[in-house]
């Protein structure tokens, strides 16, 4: 086939070979008659032989010049050559999502954009009663510009009227239920279990790409054929944000609904995809989160926060003092709240130095602060009542402050200067310190225990510059 380059086929110079695929040879090529280049994708010799892959060639050319959409790969023609079919098509530079995602989670921002473009193009896609059915990375293909085209029509699934206009049965056979086509592991669990699909088995394989590209991994696999059969019917993927800590929690919901099994939980139409899509650039893009994040919804740069007033430390600590008071005399407080006045105190901790950021567990039976040693501040954990304090970050070496224990008492969620500084979880007993971000301070869990808030600068620049009246 490599005979051809240097040939002129019809009106087209062949210039070089510049792919190949299961479904055809991709050379570049000039339009004589029009002086631009172009694609040629022929047929190789041994399908062009077979009916079905004949057929299958040229529904792609049919399809894809149905849809006029600038995500889309134009299509300017199809012929053939020395009984050779060929696909004259739009020549494209650049990379496959497959090549530039190569088992890295991508920037949050360019997941956004190219998942806005990818959307864009099943809507007409679908539009036009069209499902692809093989959405996949490496069927979406990358300018050097960040433009998306999508590529590869041939197991589209038409409408009945459309299919009318192409060849024969062998063509139906193609694209009516009983017929398993597509790629396993990106197929929606009805395309696999040969069901009949609609735009939405688009969508859930859109939502293991969006998964892919947050994660580097792909969402559905196995070591073979049965378990990533399991896994698409049955399995659910690894959190993404246990995987790539900038995934936000809304993120990561969006990819949970796309990836949804039952086909009527999922996104109804890649519109309403986009849109939430769309809504989550545009909170990126404003800086909606600049102030306080969730875990996993960072920011592309460190921003620039507000320094808090004193007096709202000094009002944080008094608050916590009331509430540690509260929960050790089990006394109930009504809507009016405390009095200060009529607060019993108990001291808790008796060691020397500095005692800071007090933080009571959901059952009030241990408090956990930041203690201030001879060269550092360690994690301090104790029992209420008891008199002996463990340390559970004596080995970090390094500075470690603000902790704040998780509803369920079983994490603890901390700032330290380990590593450069971030936020941090160990277990309740300080194992397993891992990091969440290369910034912040003040961590705070959620009520159900799944997010953590944090600020972007720190109540004050250090613990040391609290009074000692502050202090545990």
């Amino acid at each position: 086939m490599d005979t051809i380059v240097g040939q002129t086929i019809s009106h087209y110079r062949i210039l070089e070979k510049i792919g190949t695929g299961g479904m055809g040879v991709v050379y570049k090529a000039e339009d004589t008659r029009l002086g631009r280049h172009i694609a040629l994708k022929f047929l190789p010799v041994e399908l062009a032989r077979n009916a079905d892959s004949l057929h299958r060639f040229q529904h792609e050319a049919r399809t894809a010049s149905a849809l006029n959409h600038p995500n889309i790969c134009a299509i300017y023609d199809i012929d053939s050559h020395g009984g050779k079919p060929f696909i004259v098509m739009e020549l494209l530079e650049g990379q496959t999502l497959k090549e530039l995602i190569n088992g890295r989670p991508l920037p949050i921002q360019k997941i956004l954009d190219l998942s806005v473009q990818i959307l864009d193009a099943l809507e007409v896609a679908h539009a036009k009663s069209i499902v692809h059915r093989d959405i996949k990375p490496a069927n979406i293909f990358v300018t050097p510009r960040g433009q998306v085209k999508l590529l590869d029509f041939g197991v589209a699934k038409l409408t009945p009227h459309q299919q009318s206009n192409l060849e024969g049965a062998t063509m139906e056979q193609l694209t009516v239920p009983g017929t398993v086509v597509g790629t396993l592991a990106y197929m929606a669990p009805e395309q696999l279990r040969a069901e009949s699909v609609d735009a939405r088995a688009d969508l859930f394989s859109f939502g293991a790409v969006l998964y892919e590209m947050a994660t580097g991994l792909i969402a559905f696999s196995g070591q073979t054929l049965g378990t990533t059969v399991d896994a698409v019917l049955n399995r659910s993927p690894k959190a993404p944000v246990e995987i790539n800590s900038e995934v936000s929690p809304k993120l990561e919901e969006i990819i949970d609904r796309a990836i949804e099994k039952d086909v009527t939980l999922r996104y109804q139409s890649a519109s309403d995809l986009r849109s939430e899509l769309m809504r989550l650039r545009r909170g990126i893009e404003t800086g909606k989160y600049s102030a306080v994040h969730t875990i996993g919804a960072l920011p592309a740069a460190r921003p620039k926060a507000q320094r808090w007033p004193l007096w709202v430390a000094a009002t944080m600590g008094v608050i916590a003092l009331v509430a540690l008071s509260s929960a050790i005399l089990n006394r109930p407080v009504d809507e009016k709240g405390f009095s200060l006045q009529n607060a019993t105190f108990l001291q808790l901790t008796g060691v020397s130095g500095m005692e800071l950021f007090p933080n009571l567990s959901a059952d009030a039976k241990t408090v956990v602060y930041a203690g201030q040693g001879a060269e550092h501040w360690d994690i301090y954990t104790q029992r209420v009542g008891g008199r002996n304090a463990i340390n559970l970050t004596q080995d970090a070496r390094t500075d470690n402050i603000q902790p704040a224990l998780s509803p369920n008492g079983e994490s603890i969620a901390f700032r330290s200067e380990r590593e450069g500084g971030g936020i941090f979880v160990m277990g309740a007993t300080g194992e397993s310190a891992r990091r969440l971000t290369d910034f912040g301070f003040n961590p705070t869990w959620s009520p159900d225990g799944k997010q953590i808030a944090f600020t972007t600068e720190s109540i004050l620049d250090s613990p040391n510059d609290r009074n000692p009246g502050d202090s545990a």
